[in-house]
């Protein structure tokens, strides 16, 4: 497992505790992780933006979603 997982997996822990602001800053390093070594159409890579995605509207913070991602 690497470290982008970790940190994804861990993420998406606090996430399922809606502890949003602790969630945040592990989903988009698991995110810019695992987007520098897998290819764009990889379906793990949307994963992860589907857990920013909620992470974001659950948080009521959606604006949020589109520089995330871009990192």
């Amino acid at each position: 497992m690497t470290i982008g997982a970790v940190q994804g997996n861990f993420g998406l822990a606090l996430l399922e505790l809606r502890r949003f602001d602790e969630a945040e800053p592990l989903l988009i390093a698991s995110y810019q992780t695992i987007r520098k070594v897998l290819p764009e159409k990889d379906a793990r890579i949307d994963v992860l933006k589907r857990r920013l995605e909620r992470l974001y509207r659950e948080w009521g913070k959606l604006e949020r979603l589109a520089p995330a991602l871009q990192l």
